[in-house]
């Protein structure tokens, strides 16, 4: 059964969006600037990958991503993120596995902690040794690969690499999660963030937020899972 790495966010407000007057240009989407309170919760440590999503196809009989050919990963992929998922596809792994997506609070949080830096690691811009994106490599990459750009609290490629479906439905700023933009049996947009590697620095920011309906499948497009519990960290099961 699948088993990830947990990762601690603990509760607490952040300010979540951007400032116009900032170092970076953000996108309209992204303002106004303001404070969320976010409970504690516990965030996987990594995407979901080609192996762990190969585990919940064979236990569910789920259908595999369009691009798995017999249904099997592609070559050399097994520890990278598995794309060409859609929302409800990242939806029916939640349900399966007993976790959840995480809402866009709750990842940026994550990213950026309580002291708004613009990327995981900090105000500084993004390089070939901390994330992938920029099409540097211009395909995934495994999801350890760049532990220079975890995030305060120890998330890795929450920029770059590939985009992350979130439960959030995409509606404008200031986020409440009162106001039914967690509503789970809407069909309209939902929210992805982090960017990915086709992507440069601006759109794998810590606030960079943006959407698609939820049946898109590409191949920049995957998911990470949250979960509510304060259970102890549990070790990785599918390395």
């Amino acid at each position: 059964m699948y088993t990830p790495t947990w990762i601690a966010i603990p509760a607490g407000q952040f300010q979540m969006g951007s400032d116009p007057g900032g170092d970076v240009v953000p996108y309209e989407n992204e303002n106004p600037r303001h404070r969320v309170h976010v409970d504690a919760f516990q965030l996987a440590r990594t995407h979901i990958t080609n192996a762990q999503y190969a585990e919940f196809v064979s236990a569910s009989g789920h259908l595999a991503p369009g691009h798995w050919l017999d249904g099997q990963i592609p070559e050399d992929l097994a520890d990278h993120p598995v794309t060409y998922v859609d929302w409800y596809d990242a939806l029916a792994f939640c349900q399966w596995a007993g976790v959840r997506l995480p809402t866009e609070a709750e990842w940026e949080k994550a990213a950026r902690s309580e002291d708004a830096r613009l990327w995981p690691w900090g105000n500084q811009p993004p390089d070939a040794h901390r994330c992938n994106y920029g099409k540097y490599i211009f395909t995934t990459s495994p999801v350890h690969q760049f532990p220079q750009g975890a995030s305060p609290y120890g998330a890795l490629d929450l920029a770059g690499n590939a985009w992350e479906w979130m439960s959030s439905l995409a509606r404008e700023y200031p986020y409440a999660a009162n106001d039914s933009r967690e509503d789970p049996t809407g069909g309209e947009a939902r929210i992805v963030r982090g960017g990915s590697y086709t992507h440069d620095a601006r759109d794998i920011r810590a606030a960079d937020r943006h959407s698609f309906v939820p049946g898109t499948q590409c191949v920049y497009l995957g998911f990470r899972v949250a979960r509510t519990s304060a259970a102890e960290p549990t070790p990785l099961a599918l390395e």
